[in-house]
């Protein structure tokens, strides 16, 4: 019992000094811990195959996955677009959401253009956000604005 614990604890501190030292490869890691990975989605795939089964077409709205949304809003836009940021961007939830007033497709132009975005980000393109990403972020702007 001691050995097992005295093996697993060697084990974890050498795969945490691998990973911190920024040298071991993810093989390596999943080889250190005794781990066989399994084929999986990736997470864009997920959130594509996702949103590509909530779109459909609404009174000339585009809808998306609200729950996928918020998980790429908070990964892409929440650092700016948040209470008390530094950037003066706007809060793009509740009544004073500038958002509400245009739509869909002027949300999408002016994230691929950047017209009217201030820096950073700018125009994000098809490599940094796919079109179904964008559409579950719009939903979620949508949903937290009612």
């Amino acid at each position: 019992m001691r050995t097992r614990l005295t093996f697993l604890v060697a084990t974890l501190g050498i795969a945490v000094v691998a990973v911190a030292c920024g040298r071991a490869s993810q093989a390596d890691i999943d080889s250190a811990l005794g781990i066989t990975p399994t084929a999986t989605l990736s997470a864009d795939q997920i959130a594509t195959g996702t949103a590509n089964a909530a779109l459909t077409q609404s009174s000339g709205g585009t809808v998306g996955d609200v729950a996928q949304g918020r998980i790429q809003y908070q990964l892409r836009c929440l650092n700016c677009h948040r209470p008390n940021n530094n950037v003066n961007a706007p809060v793009l939830s509740g009544p004073d959401n500038p958002a509400v007033a245009l739509t869909d497709e002027q949300l999408i132009t002016l994230v691929r253009t950047g017209e009217g975005h201030s820096t950073p980000p700018g125009p994000l393109n098809e490599v940094t956000i796919s079109e179904s990403q964008l559409i579950n972020i719009i939903a979620f702007i949508r949903d937290q604005s009612e």
